[in-house]
């Protein structure tokens, strides 16, 4: 997991879009909160989402 605890230190790790993209999810507390709630909302709606099938 990228460690990135201040903004000099994303900006560092910018040498390839996988340690950028690491870099803008994990460089702060609100960053990793918003995708965390994100996920699990996607979730919960899918899991509470009546089945089509049946």
């Amino acid at each position: 997991m990228l460690a990135a605890h201040s903004k000099d230190d994303a900006h560092r790790a910018t040498h390839s879009d996988a340690s950028r993209f690491s870099a803008h999810l994990f460089s702060s507390n609100a960053a990793r909160t918003g995708w965390y709630r994100y996920f699990f909302a996607i979730r919960y709606w899918q899991m509470r989402r009546p089945s089509r099938r049946q």
